[in-house]
């Protein structure tokens, strides 16, 4: 009943978004299947958790119609992939037309609950921000939420719950379709609205976390390094290689004594990079974690301390104060980077604790299912940090100093006092 439970609510909240594309329930079991038996052959502990899985999946078969939307398939196995929560294991749900309209709000989510943030047409509605989201399309926001967060992926909900702020429009646009009203709160007063919606290319340009760069460098007027890395995919290692150069040359030539390094926004990618930072800012060997296979039992097998790695000898190695800033959105690779700078004291770590916990899985292999051809991922790595315990297995690295403000204001004033 609890499957049946969920499909419905995929129905309810899941508008078909134009595709005519269908798939036979024979297909899209051979799908499941296939999900299935490349996730047992790589995963090292899929059960970890979600420990019914098998009895899940066939009761996912169970009520597959005879023939079934494409879209509807890949938002089901899609949440499927993510119920396994290791951020790492995916089935990319299906493709939205850049012609799809979206929500034009951006939004904070505080204590379970929404708040205008930005408007992507402030001239339409002039005096939302800080306004609290009730309702959409007469879905109470905690529903819209819960539906969300079994769409995101991530270990931790505080992880979830800032790949959907940095992404609202999108999701939302998975789970109803077209926005037609909300209902806001304001200074204790409901509104019902028709909000604007704009397009999916529109929102693509106009949103903030869309359009960081991926590495930036800038001196502040306070003489301050700010070197902000955003992105560790789809990198050119000659480009990026050439940017640390100019980077740390101008650090040394301007004998600037202070740099803060912003991951906030850093969901990860390939660690060849955050080695290629690291190079700059320490001399002496370090280690990053622990990595595990498991056997058929459970059993950890196969432990492999990570070789200390040997930074290459750079010139115009850094020799100032480095601040780590960091959120629930940094992960993976770039979680990475501050386990080596927390466990080798490699600066100070500043914000809040990031989304990657001290135990859990990394690495990934892709593939294709045969039918539907959608592309899936799985773990094929569990690892432990240094530091890890029975009581922070789950919790991720928390900051040398921790604040609740925006960790590069924090920052930047509490340089601004030391330099006064």
């Amino acid at each position: 009943m609890k499957v049946l439970i969920t499909i419905i609510t995929l129905t309810l909240f899941c508008h078909e978004i134009g595709m005519a594309q269908s798939i036979t329930k024979a297909q899209a079991k051979a799908d499941l299947s296939f999900f299935n038996q490349t996730l047992q052959s790589k995963h090292p502990q899929p059960e970890r958790h979600f420990p019914n899985f098998e009895a899940y999946c066939d009761s996912l078969i169970s009520v597959f119609p005879e023939l079934m939307p494409m879209n509807n398939f890949a938002k089901m196995i899609a949440g499927y992939s993510n119920k396994f929560q290791d951020g790492h294991t995916y089935v990319q749900n299906s493709e939205v037309s850049a012609d799809a309209l979206f929500f034009s709000f951006e939004i904070k989510i505080k204590n379970a609950k929404a708040y205008i943030s930005k408007s992507f047409l402030p001239d339409s509605f002039p005096d939302l921000e800080g306004a609290e989201i009730k309702s959409i399309n007469s879905i109470d926001f905690s529903l819209i939420l819960k539906n969300a967060i079994e769409m995101a992926g991530g270990e931790t909900v505080e992880h979830r719950l800032s790949r959907i702020e940095h992404s609202f429009p999108f999701y939302l646009y998975r789970l109803l379709g077209d926005v037609q009203e909300m209902e806001v709160l304001i200074e204790n007063e409901t509104f019902k609205l028709s909000p604007q919606l704009i397009k999916k290319e529109e929102w693509l340009s106009l949103s903030e976390f869309n359009n960081i760069p991926k590495y930036h460098f800038q001196i502040t007027d306070r003489k301050i390094g700010l070197l902000t890395f955003s992105d560790m995919s789809g990198i050119k290692k000659g480009e990026f290689s050439s940017f640390l150069k100019t980077t740390f040359k101008e650090l040394s030539d301007k004998k600037i004594d202070n740099l803060i390094i912003d991951l906030r926004d850093s969901g990860g990618g390939n660690f060849l990079f955050g080695e290629m930072l690291l190079s700059y800012l320490t001399e002496n060997p370090y280690t990053l974690h622990q990595k595990y296979q498991y056997d058929m039992q459970g059993t950890k097998v196969n432990q492999k301390m990570i070789q200390p790695i040997r930074p290459k000898s750079q010139k115009n190695k850094y020799s100032g104060d480095v601040y780590f800033l960091t959120g629930s959105y940094t992960y993976s690779s770039a979680a990475t980077i501050i386990a080596a700078a927390k466990f080798n004291n490699i600066g100070k770590i500043v914000g809040q604790p990031i989304g990657q916990p001290y135990s859990g899985f990394i690495d990934v292999t892709n593939f294709q299912l045969p039918h539907s051809k959608l592309l899936c991922g799985t773990s094929t790595v569990y690892y432990e940090y240094a530091g890890k315990n029975e009581e922070n297995a789950t919790l991720g690295i928390p900051p040398d100093i921790l604040t609740d403000q925006d960790a590069l204001e924090f920052i930047l004033e509490r340089l601004k006092q030391d330099l006064n």
